[in-house]
């Protein structure tokens, strides 16, 4: 089973006015999506909206291949404009209105484009002679001379009805080739076949198969080949990331070769193999060498900025991320929030940074690093990650990012786990939202007691307790776990700190809620795994700030798999490595995959 949902497009296109039976030069369609049921991002919204505005001539003729997905259904939204059949007689004359209107078309072809067909080395009437022979996909010279003769009327229109001759075309048709001038009468013909097929208007079948315009008029993403997938992956990264790069700066007066961009592409390159020290040497057999920053140049960009600035900068980044998610629909509802925290470890000479946590970091001690994501499964962004140098202040960390959260958009809940089990977190929930829930620890006092008298597999509450002399009170919900879910730690209950608004009704909705929050401990093993550079140098300024390059990245994945890209309103499934190709590709061409 699939489920459709739609995506409104607009086409800018002047080839409409000069096409039979239509009118006008821009016209708006909605677009009909089928999503696979076992898609990874797991959308469940895809009405997001988008810069879907379709401009007709395309710079390059080789994207409108990559176009056809939208062609295809502007074709079928366009064909009621004609109800005239294509057969017998009918056929004869939709094939002189195609060569007559291909004609004129090629004319505006050349005063559109902006390339050399206003300069070929043949005569006009053999340039336009070979264009026919494009359209129509033949196979041979000799076909054309056929086609021609079989149709006055056209022969006379390109301008060769007494002069046309095998010889004549064969020679054209060679020096064009040697002149590399050829190819321009091909592109002029796939832009007039796509005009027609994308205004509805009815080819016949030699035409539709010789261009490939099969295509099935509901998008499948797993339809979309793998170069339009490629350069919709880069489209993305060259519409968002300069923005989110122009809130980083250094201080480079010794390093002004490198642009910011230079070096997000270089860590972006760390992070698809071994670490900042070998990305150098590998990007290097790719890319100019002098455009690339090696692991011995990080350190000196970093040098002098502190933890309070790196945290600072990416504040702003990740704002400028939320914007742009914003604009391309998100966030217009409320979301729920996980908070949390991850241990990197370390085992070399002691550090000011350094945290002791012998329960979590085998080490015994490592970098602390708070976080909030989004829970939702559409949206699942992370919104920075700070390193925490005092364990009392961890809640602090995540005020500051909720509180700017709050500012400028709705929270529906916060989840927390166990290890904040404490009044000063109760108190931030409250100030924050009237729904919001806390795994608790079994320590003494009411949760305890609860506990304690609660039956084995029945559920307790959610009922009101004193704790930590918070008001408003919070309320307790103990839900029952099954015997192979039990540990020592958990017992026979899991337990719940929960806002005063939760009822019993609500019971399932707190646990099924809360496992939702998992998806802030995904981000944490993505952030290390895959998106952030590796480095093994003890600088806690360079850790921080690769782990917040990292959780760029991952913000950007995420959105490239939630809403429709730009220019070709494509829904994508992609891997993350996909995308770090695509920023070192944009960070050191500014091309592409196709030479655009």
């Amino acid at each position: 089973m699939t489920s459709n949902t739609t995506l409104s497009v607009v086409f800018e296109d002047p080839y409409r006015e000069r096409i039979p039976r239509i009118s006008g030069t821009k016209y708006e369609f909605t677009l009909s999506y089928s999503e696979l049921p076992d898609t990874r991002s797991n959308n469940q919204s895809l009405t997001r909206s988008t810069d879907s505005t379709i401009t007709y001539p395309v710079a390059e003729h080789s994207e409108l291949h990559r176009l056809k997905h939208l062609s295809a259904q502007a074709a079928a939204a366009n064909q009621r404009k004609y109800e005239t059949p294509v057969g017998g007689l009918d056929e004869i004359r939709i094939e002189i209105e195609i060569d007559e209107i291909a004609v004129e078309l090629f004319g505006f072809v050349r005063q559109a484009t902006n390339t050399q067909l206003t300069s070929l080395s043949c005569p006009d009437s053999i340039a336009k002679a070979l264009l026919l022979h494009d359209i129509w996909d033949f196979n041979s010279i000799p076909k054309l001379i056929n086609h021609l003769h079989s149709h006055p009327a056209v022969a006379e229109l390109v301008g060769c009805e007494d002069t046309i001759t095998k010889s004549k075309l064969y020679q054209a048709n060679k020096r064009l080739k040697s002149n590399s001038e050829r190819r321009y009468i091909h592109a002029a013909a796939t832009r007039i076949v796509h005009a027609f097929w994308r205004n509805g208007y009815p080819l016949p079948d030699q035409i539709r198969s010789g261009h490939e315009l099969t295509v099935e008029p509901l998008i499948r993403e797993t339809h979309i080949d793998a170069a339009t997938r490629r350069s919709a992956v880069f489209n993305w990264i060259a519409n968002i990331l300069p923005p989110l790069t122009d809130h980083i700066s250094f201080d480079r007066a010794a390093n002004t070769s490198y642009t910011i961009t230079d070096i997000v592409g270089s860590l972006a390159q760390a992070a698809l193999i071994d670490g900042v020290y070998a990305a150098e040497d590998m990007a290097g057999w790719h890319y100019n060498d002098d455009d690339l920053i090696g692991g011995r140049h990080l350190t000196d960009l970093l040098s002098d900025l502190t933890i309070r600035s790196i945290n600072n900068t990416f504040r702003d980044v990740h704002r400028e991320f939320i914007s742009i998610a914003s604009e391309l629909g998100f966030f217009s509802t409320g979301y729920d929030y996980a908070a949390d925290t991850t241990w990197v470890n370390w085992d070399g000479d002691n550090m000011p940074e350094l945290i002791d946590n012998p329960m979590r970091c085998e080490t015994e001690s490592g970098w602390c690093f708070a976080a909030v994501t989004c829970m939702n499964s559409d949206a699942r962004f992370a919104f920075g990650i700070n390193m925490v140098t005092d364990k009392s202040k961890i809640v602090d960390h995540y005020e500051g990012f909720l509180t700017q959260i709050a500012r400028n958009h709705p929270i529906n809940g916060v989840y927390m786990d166990r290890e904040f089990t404490s009044g000063k977190a109760v108190k931030m929930c409250h100030s924050l939202t009237d729904e919001w829930v806390i795994r608790a620890k079994t320590t003494k006092g009411p949760i305890k007691t609860h506990t304690e008298e609660a039956s084995v597999g029945e559920p307790v509450g959610p009922k009101q307790i004193d704790f930590a002399d918070v008001t408003p009170r919070p309320k307790l919900y103990l839900h029952p776990l099954e015997e192979g879910h039990r540990d020592s730690i958990e017992g026979t209950h899991m337990k719940f700190l929960v806002s005063k608004s939760f009822e019993e009704a609500d019971r399932d909705y707190i646990y099924q809620t809360y496992q939702n929050r998992w998806n802030i401990e995904t981000f944490f093993r993505q952030l290390k795994h895959d998106f952030s550079p590796t480095t093994k140098t003890p600088s806690s300024e360079s850790r921080v700030f690769l782990f917040n390059v990292g959780a760029l990245f991952y913000n950007i994945h995420t959105l490239i798999n939630r809403a429709p890209s730009p220019r070709y309103g494509l829904r994508l499934d992609i891997p993350y490595y996909m995308v770090l190709q695509a920023i070192v590709e944009f960070s050191f061409t500014r091309a592409g995959p196709f030479g655009r």
